[in-house]
């Protein structure tokens, strides 16, 4: 019964231990959380539509099911004891043996034919040699003690050191924040907001959907370079996910510092062009047939912002 339990609870470890390995894989992989229902769904409905999506991610959850399975049944597998009999040896009774017994003397290792007359009890006893006790016990070696560093007082100004200094602080909060007003311009004409993450150097001003896989990503007062980058690092984490990606990633920039190297990022000179632009290009209404599926398309979404924030 014990063993069972032992088999049992090291089952288990093995479930979760495989099954958290599989979810690291997955989410360095692919970008694929599966323990998100949302993700689940989005996968339905990239299959629904017909998105080729990589063999390489079918291939990974047949490995990561073997890989399950086969240390489940390797724990929890019958193993049947080998019990060795001692085997006697066999007397011949027919034959008369009268070899005479021979006797061993356990002290000096002599052995005596037992032919004799039987001597003397004292003569038969001998006295017990003196075996020298070995009285030294082992000692148990300390294991070498760890050298770690210790947080004291006087250390502690190197790790104040590491905070920025005020000037830097003070350069950084001079560009005024307008993602509030930006985000309202969206969201006044049917887009849906989603949050905001860093993507790469730069932090967003808008993270937005609307209809047909449409994605808004936009800054202000940055670099229209830095935008494009984070574009293309946002479309690598599509591509890693789908082969043929189809969202529709639309790029903009408000009052750029710089406008060279962008050619798919959109430059608007003041908050009045972007207002003047989706106010003309308002979300498209959704159907009521489509709402599933952009109710997952919008928790995917959300779900990439969350995962592109901490790369």
């Amino acid at each position: 019964m014990k063993n069972n339990f032992e088999h049992i609870l090291l089952g288990l470890l093995w479930l979760m231990a495989a099954t958290l390995g599989g979810c690291f894989w997955f989410n360095t992989y692919f970008g694929f959380n599966i323990f998100s229902v949302q993700h689940w769904q989005y996968l339905g409905y990239v299959q629904a539509n017909h998105i080729a999506i990589k063999p390489m991610f079918y291939i990974s959850l047949v490995v990561v099911g073997l890989i399950l399975m086969g240390g489940i049944y390797f724990i929890l597998r019958p193993r049947m004891r080998r019990i060795v009999l001692p085997v006697r040896a066999k007397h011949d009774f027919s034959t008369n043996d009268s070899t005479p017994p021979l006797m061993h003397n356990p002290y000096d290792g002599t052995v005596t034919n037992n032919t004799g007359p039987i001597a003397p009890t004292s003569e038969l006893s001998p006295t017990k040699p003196n075996v020298p006790i070995n009285t030294h016990t082992p000692t148990t070696l300390r294991p070498p003690r760890l050298n770690m560093p210790i947080i004291s007082p006087t250390n502690t100004t190197t790790i104040h050191n590491t905070a920025p200094a005020p000037a830097q602080q003070s350069a950084a909060s001079d560009t005024p924040d307008m993602s509030p007003d930006i985000e309202s311009i969206f969201s006044d004409n049917g887009y849906i907001i989603k949050p905001r993450p860093r993507i790469g150097a730069i932090k967003t001003s808008l993270f937005a959907i609307g209809t047909d896989d449409v994605l808004w990503v936009g800054g202000y007062a940055i670099d229209a370079a830095k935008m494009q980058a984070a574009v293309d690092q946002l479309q690598g984490v599509f591509d890693d996910f789908l082969e043929d990606a189809e969202i529709d990633v639309r790029a903009f920039v408000v009052a750029p510092t710089a406008r060279e190297n962008a050619d798919q990022v959109m430059i608007f000179n003041d908050m009045n062009d972007l207002r003047e632009y989706i106010t003309q290009n308002p979300n498209p209404p959704l159907d009521a047939d489509e709402r599933d599926n952009f109710d997952s398309y919008s928790d995917f979404i959300t779900t990439v912002a969350e995962y592109i924030g901490k790369i």
